[in-house]
Parts: C-alpha cells; sequence; structure tokens
C-alpha cells in the first residue's frame, strides 16, 4: 500500500495573488489608473487574500464593496471609477464587462429607484451626497462606454437606443 501522498496544490499560485479574475482586474486597474488608489482597489493590490475566494466569491465581494447592498456610501464613487475602467478594458472578457456596466447604471440610477419604492416617503437609508456623486461619476465616464457600443459583443453592448434600427451584425463575444 502506498502512503505517500502528494502534497495539496494551494489554490492560488505561489506569490498569493488571489483568484485569476483577481489578478486580472489588479493589471487593468494599474495599466488604466495607476496611481488612483480607492478603499476598494485595497482587494486588488493589498496583502490579505481570503481563503476562500475563487473567481465567483472575490466578484461578489469586490462589487459589494463598491455598491453595498445597493446603497451608496462615501467612498462608492471612487469604487466606479475602478469600474469604468475594467468596462472598456478588451482584457476583461464580456461576462465580466457586462456585469461592471450593469452595476455602474445600478450606482447611478440607486436614488430614483429607492425614491421610486418608498414614495412619498424619502428613503430612510438614503445618503443624497453619495448617489449624487455616484451618479455624477457615471455620468462622466458614459461617453468611454457609449464608444465602444457598435463594436462591443452582444453580452454587453445590447442595441443602443439610437440606432434601434440598425442592421449592423454584433461583434462575436470572445471565449
Amino acid at each position: 500500500m502506498d502512503t505517500h501522498a502528494d502534497p495539496e496544490q494551494p489554490r492560488h499560485d505561489a506569490i498569493g495573488i488571489g483568484p485569476p479574475i483577481r489578478q486580472l482586474f489588479r493589471d487593468v486597474i494599474a495599466d488604466r489608473l495607476p496611481g488612483h488608489s480607492p478603499p476598494q482597489a485595497a482587494m486588488l493590490f493589498g496583502a490579505e487574500i481570503a481563503p476562500c475566494w475563487d473567481d465567483r466569491s472575490f466578484l461578489g465581494d469586490f462589487y459589494n464593496e463598491i455598491l453595498h447592498q445597493d446603497t451608496c456610501q462615501p467612498a462608492t464613487a471612487d469604487g466606479l471609477v475602478l469600474l469604468a475602467a475594467l468596462a472598456v478594458d478588451e482584457r476583461i472578457p464580456a461576462r465580466h464587462r457586462f456585469q461592471t456596466v450593469n452595476l455602474l447604471f445600478r450606482a447611478a440610477t440607486v436614488a430614483e429607484r429607492h425614491l421610486a419604492e418608498t414614495w412619498p416617503a424619502i428613503p430612510p437609508h438614503a445618503d443624497l451626497d453619495s448617489e449624487a456623486r455616484a451618479r455624477s461619476t457615471v455620468q462622466d465616464r458614459t461617453p468611454a462606454l457609449l464608444t465602444r457600443w457598435s463594436a462591443e459583443c452582444p453580452a454587453v453592448g445590447w442595441p443602443s437606443p439610437a440606432s434601434p434600427s440598425s442592421s449592423r451584425r454584433p461583434a462575436p463575444c470572445p471565449p
């Protein structure tokens, strides 16, 4: 009977970068926003790596740091800058670009959505200043998102309202 067992392989590589999507996000942010360090960037560049992180759990934690339980906080707008950089980078897989675009627009509409749910009362947990900053941050970055619209794969660039009858075939999504 062979009792020799190979040592358990680490869940992530030896230099402790975490799951592959974390490394990819980290590379993109380092290239696109050098020196930009909102609090959420610590999840990309910090030394601490949750042992349970795989791509999915990391993404959930990272996105939650930016828009926590669908509420804007003082640092939300700074985190949205990270999402906007990820949303326009070809290195990010299409499904993740879609998630970042979706989260950008969810953050931009928090105030309106919460007000609609509680009308005529004011939403009880609203941070009106943070919500306004988040909306402004997304508005400032929307032109960069729209310049990619016609070339984006269908998973990210659904038909633009400006060209509903376009006969252009959408770009295929990369694997």
